[in-house]
């Protein structure tokens, strides 16, 4: 039943766990909520990797009733790691109320294994001597209602669609001018992150692998351990080599126009609130929120001009800034009295009136001017500039070019 190279790719994962547990729990002086997910994450795969270890020994045939115990954690692996991402990058010190449905996979496991759990030691016993002498049922997790290897399959088809998250997490992060990633501190936390969800996203692969080249079973459970213990290895040797991530992760956002206290404290409230879309506009119509809000959007859009992207949503500017679409809906609204769509029309106006006089805009027709500024048609430009300004197209870029003067919006200053 031993096998002394799985038994050590197996135990010095065990070792480096719990070691870096204890670090993230007792010593680290970072963001509290990051360090217990990340904490979590390592603590569930050091289980899975001892319960592995233990059937290299007579452990589960002595105590038959810890079998499969623990497996259904493994469920919670991909969901804190994608939770770890997300609060690094989001600067969250708390989770949310709906993040509660992450368990749930996990709790289904529990569920069906159910069953299994409530047989006698004597039978179990006698299950484990056959299941340990061939090995196989190891890998297809043939307990409990559902068929065997739905369990497997199920596990790490769920992993791979967190990780497309944790990926969409990442990629925001780098284009989202909140995050100050001028910071010394940027280029660990991405490398970091990135390793991380590679490594997350290295192990299903393989489990696909080697079902895909037909691997006999009873060498698909060595080679996906032994997979395992590796890649968990170089993750957290790697992590010990990075003292400063494992030590404490510090605040990424940029601190200064941008009141990221206030921009918590909405969130908290909001939340309070169960959600009420209505009750949180009601919040936030406070000015000393919508003032910080505004600021936060102006400074963005100002800096990346995001109004040249033909179809630029509202949704979109939600993912960049972390504020809720309806907190933005309300402060288009009630702050500048103008919709989102007015607003950015707006800003596309003002950018062709900026650029009028550009060289290489000489030969563009209007529809083309339009195209430049971010208007999706002639038909939109034309609208826009109808009724942001009361002119025709051609009145208006008659007007602006004989006058050389900035066209007065409705009286709206952006």
């Amino acid at each position: 039943m031993k096998d002394g190279t799985l038994l050590i790719a197996e135990l010095f994962p065990v070792f480096l766990g719990l070691l870096s547990i204890c670090i993230l729990l007792f010593a680290n002086h970072g963001n509290k909520l990051i360090n217990r997910l990340l904490a979590g994450n390592i603590a569930v795969t050091t289980i899975y990797m001892l319960a592995a270890a233990l059937t290299q020994t007579d452990f589960f045939l002595n105590y038959p009733h810890f079998f499969r115990a623990f497996y259904p954690l493994y469920f919670l692996v991909y969901p804190l790691a994608y939770l770890y991402i997300r609060c690094i990058y989001r600067d969250e010190t708390r989770l949310k109320k709906k993040d509660i449905w992450h368990i749930v996979p996990s709790l289904l496991t529990a569920l069906q294994f159910i069953p299994f759990y409530r047989l006698d030691a004597v039978v179990k016993r006698e299950y484990l001597q056959n299941l340990f002498a061939h090995k196989t049922g190891l890998t297809l997790i043939s307990e409990g209602l559902l068929p065997e290897g739905v369990l497997s399959f199920s596990s790490y088809i769920i992993g791979l669609i967190y990780m497309v998250f944790a990926v969409k997490e990442v990629r925001t992060a780098r284009i989202n001018p909140l995050l100050n990633q001028s910071l010394a501190w940027w280029k660990p936390i991405m490398s970091w992150t990135t390793i991380f969800i590679v490594i997350h996203i290295i192990i299903p692969v393989f489990f696909f692998l080697t079902v895909l080249l037909g691997t006999p079973l009873e060498y698909r459970y060595f080679i996906i351990v032994l997979i395992n213990g590796i890649i968990l290895s170089f993750s957290l040797v790697f992590l010990f080599a990075r003292p400063e991530i494992l030590y404490g992760l510090p605040q990424l956002r940029h601190i200064g126009n941008i009141a990221v206290d206030i921009l918590q404290e909405v969130e908290i409230k909001t939340e309070k609130q169960e959600d009420s879309k209505e009750d949180a506009t009601l919040l936030i119509q406070q000015p000393a929120y919508l003032a910080e809000y505004a600021n936060v959007v102006k400074a963005l859009l100002d800096e990346k001009q995001l109004f040249l992207q033909p179809g630029f949503t509202i949704t979109q500017l939600s993912e960049l800034t972390n504020i809720p679409v309806h907190h933005l809906s309300a402060l288009f609204n009630k702050y500048w009295g103008k919709g989102f769509n007015d607003y950015i029309n707006i800003c596309r106006i003002n950018y062709i009136q900026k650029n009028i006089d550009n060289p290489s805009w000489k030969l563009l027709t209007i529809e083309a001017v339009g195209k430049e500024a971010g208007f999706n048609s002639r038909i939109t430009l034309f609208k826009a500039i109808k009724k942001h300004t009361g002119q025709s197209p051609s009145q208006f870029f008659e007007t602006y070019q004989s006058s050389n003067k900035k066209v007065l919006l409705n009286g709206f200053h952006l």
